[in-house]
């Protein structure tokens, strides 16, 4: 059994049954967020293009070659699940990202509860989780909802070569 939280800025406790009986506490925080106690998942692989300017999702495999091939184009990636509240609102976010960005960085995503070894690598506590990738590293890590400015901020202050978009 999974149990997850969730909470936001304001927002009083509450509780909630997601499906499968888990239980989700709201509980104040700075920002959105999902917190992980336990998952279990099978990996699936491939890709799969969420549409024409949208950002896609990927696998494990999918990933490493993406990193790999990147050549010096940042990597903007963003992990998720599909029963966290708060990366459904980050979702369209992604979006705007891959059409502001455009070719200077590469959007992705990726659903942790299909790639569960993403969690342990890079320390995912939180869901949604930003991560940004320079020449195959991680350069930096930020989790819970964000709005529109705080993402380019994010950008911005990791990636200076994109400050100016």
């Amino acid at each position: 059994m999974s149990a997850f939280v969730s909470g936001s800025v304001g927002v009083s406790a509450r509780r909630e049954r997601w499906s499968g009986g888990e239980v989700c506490g709201g509980r104040q925080a700075r920002h959105m967020v999902c917190r992980r106690v336990q998952t279990v998942a099978p990996a699936r692989s491939g890709m799969r293009m969420m549409g024409a300017g949208k950002a896609i999702e990927i696998d494990k495999d999918a990933f490493e070659k993406l990193v790999a091939e990147s050549s010096g184009t940042p990597i903007l990636v963003d992990f998720f699940a599909v029963w966290c509240g708060p990366c459904k609102l980050m979702a369209p976010l992604m979006d705007w990202a891959v059409s502001l960005y455009g070719d200077k960085l590469k959007v992705v995503k990726i659903d942790t509860e299909k790639n569960p070894s993403f969690v342990k690598q890079y320390k995912i506590y939180g869901l949604p989780t930003l991560v940004i990738f320079k020449d195959g590293e991680s350069v930096a890590q930020v989790e819970g909802a964000m709005s529109k400015q705080a993402i380019q901020d994010f950008i911005s202050e990791n990636v200076p070569e994109l400050a100016t978009v």
